[in-house]
């Protein structure tokens, strides 16, 4: 798990995109669309536990939290200039960051930047002190793109998957 204190560790420049590409905030309706980009993605966990669009669907729904939608100046979507959405992230009034998923082909291209970015400034201006989010320890794009917005280990801890069927699981 990583910390930071978000009025410290935000981008001390505004995130510049690709020509054509913007950032807004994340809605219901986004739902499908961020699904199947969560389910395809190439990340370590997902090689794991590959889980299909519907769950994912689950999964970011649950994110919402009781209001049953996303807070609006927290969590994101990046956009393309068609009005595709590349990438997004979930993150909560209480200053955790859930998801942050970009396509692959529009990685190293400061998405993941502008969305973590976009989070961090609506804690500030919420007088949120701490923000956390989880990496997987062998994600060496994410913790880099992480440690450069200010944030720093806070502990580790082991994930374990089994497989289906196996006694005592």
């Amino acid at each position: 798990m990583l910390e930071t204190e978000p009025a410290r560790a935000r981008s001390r420049s505004a995130s510049l995109l690709p020509a054509g590409f913007h950032v807004r905030g994340l809605l219901l309706s986004d739902l499908p669309a961020c699904a199947a980009i969560m389910s395809r993605s190439p990340d370590l966990l997902m090689e794991v536990v590959r889980y299909p669009p519907a769950e994912c669907e689950r999964i970011l729904l649950r994110s919402t939290g009781p209001t049953g939608r996303f807070a609006a100046d927290l969590a994101g979507a990046a956009v393309d200039a068609s009005g595709d959405i590349c990438g997004f992230a979930t993150a909560n009034p209480s200053g955790v960051i859930g998801q942050v998923y970009v396509l692959s082909e529009h990685r190293r291209r400061g998405l993941g930047r502008a969305l973590v970015d976009r989070a961090l400034r609506g804690f500030a201006d919420r007088g949120v002190e701490r923000s956390i989010l989880t990496a997987i320890a062998g994600n060496q794009a994410a913790l880099g793109l992480y440690t450069r917005l200010g944030f720093r280990e806070a502990y580790r801890y082991p994930l374990r998957f089994w497989k289906a069927g196996r006694k005592g699981h």
